[in-house]
């Protein structure tokens, strides 16, 4: 048996939508698995192939073993092929796109015909910590998450068809555990207000397709502020990106680095001023215009030839 499994990457938070509001983006992280071989092996390519460990440790390997035990099913010897085209430690999803991987082909191996949705969901959430990327990987489109109990609710949003996505993406990783350390114990009650007020302004312009909202209802106050300064420049850069006429709204996407701009025109121009701030400070970047993904993710079992 084999399988294949395509999971977009994501942004979340958008701004003031932290832990629960997320973005899939239209590039991605495939998966075929394989069973057969001696034990298991992991073969790497694509993009952003450097760093993804080829032992039991893998991300994609771990929440499928998982899987595979809590359905009390024996592992198997494995071949997994992972391509994967999103950049790691940038805040682009890359984890919850490896954890969505691993639980989908899973679920793919434990259950017949198809997974259960809400049981992947579960299970994503579960080992990732928190649904705001899985569940926009999952289901495409914008989407909103909360976790309640065992069970994750999650609803999509309208995704306006003319949107892109404009990323700058500096040349260093932040890893999401060391971002929430920074995060401080307790918020001050008037940037809590802040942020609701603008999670509700987000959501009415998403559902209302009034774009002219966005750039007020992507600000916050709830994290970025403490993360921006993770690296240098980073917080210039975007009060750069949200000063160009041509970006209607801007955020950290995730807990960063990477900068996500709201944009119409396939045009990368609204990232160099984002750039030279961060070159000022010594950190190259990358500019990468992107389409939300509404499709999510995709699975399919192969056949191959002779088989």
């Amino acid at each position: 048996m084999e399988l294949r499994v395509r999971i977009p990457a994501s942004t979340s938070n958008l701004g003031p939508g932290f832990d629960c509001l997320g973005l899939a983006l239209d590039f991605h992280l495939t998966v075929d698995a394989q069973i057969g071989g001696d034990g298991l092996e992991i073969e790497t390519a694509g993009a952003h192939a450097t760093g993804i460990a080829t032992d039991a440790g893998n991300l994609v390997y771990a929440a499928l073993e998982r899987v595979l035990r809590r359905a009390g099913k024996p592992i198997p010897p494995l071949v997994l092929r992972v391509h994967n085209d999103i950049p790691l430690e940038r805040g682009l999803g890359s984890s919850g796109a490896a954890v969505l991987a691993g639980v989908l082909a899973g679920h793919l191996l434990a259950y017949e015909p198809a997974p259960d949705p809400q049981a992947v969901l579960r299970d994503a959430s579960e080992i990732e910590g928190h649904p705001d990327n899985v569940a926009p990987s999952l289901l495409g489109g914008f989407v909103a998450s909360v976790v309640e109990g065992e069970r994750v609710h999650a609803v999509r949003l309208p995704t306006p068809a003319d949107w892109m996505l404009l990323l700058v993406i500096p040349d260093r990783t932040v890893a999401t555990s060391a971002a929430r350390r920074r995060l401080p114990p307790m918020i001050p009650f008037g940037d809590a207000t802040f942020d609701l007020a603008r999670l509700a302004l987000l959501v009415g312009a998403l559902c209302g397709g009034d774009t002219t909202l966005l750039r007020t209802a992507m600000q916050d106050r709830m994290h970025e502020p403490y993360r921006l300064d993770l690296v240098p420049g980073l917080a210039a850069a975007l009060e750069a990106l949200r000063a160009e006429p041509a970006v209607m709204g801007a955020a950290l996407s995730g807990s960063g680095p990477t900068l996500v701009a709201c944009i119409r025109d396939n045009d990368r121009a609204p990232a160099l001023a984002a750039i030279e701030a961060l070159r000022m400070q010594g950190v190259s970047s990358t500019a990468k215009i992107v389409r939300p993904s509404l499709k999510g993710a995709t699975w399919e079992r192969l056949i191959r030839a002779g088989d």
